[in-house]
């Protein structure tokens, strides 16, 4: 299985070309914890037709990006869930660089 990355003009998200030896014909769906729209090919496909095709479809791809819930900003102060609770974020320019969680507050 071979993986190549392509940002394409038509296309909001950037695709990754995955040519696997099992597929038969091809299969797109949008990745949201890669942020990439994943094309998985057959082997002997034409890599300039799938990436046609991709474009092709990209009302769809539009319809299941803003299907997605909203991104949350993570910024000092913030509580994010951690373990089950929620804890907020501390973060102090001059702090160490390593991570420490009291509890109640990750610093």
């Amino acid at each position: 299985m071979s993986t190549a990355r392509f940002d394409h003009p038509a296309l909001p998200w950037p695709v990754a070309l995955v040519v696997h030896p099992r597929a038969r014909r091809l299969r797109l769906r949008l990745d949201p914890q890669r942020g990439e729209l994943r094309l998985t090919c057959p082997p002997r496909s034409n890599k300039r037709s799938a990436l046609a095709w991709a474009a092709s479809q990209r009302d769809w791809v539009e319809t299941q990006i803003s299907a997605l819930p909203p991104g949350e900003r993570i910024a000092p102060g913030a509580t994010i869930p951690f373990d089950g609770k929620e804890v907020a974020l501390r973060w102090e320019e001059d702090g160490p660089r390593s991570a420490s969680f009291d509890g109640t507050t990750i610093s």
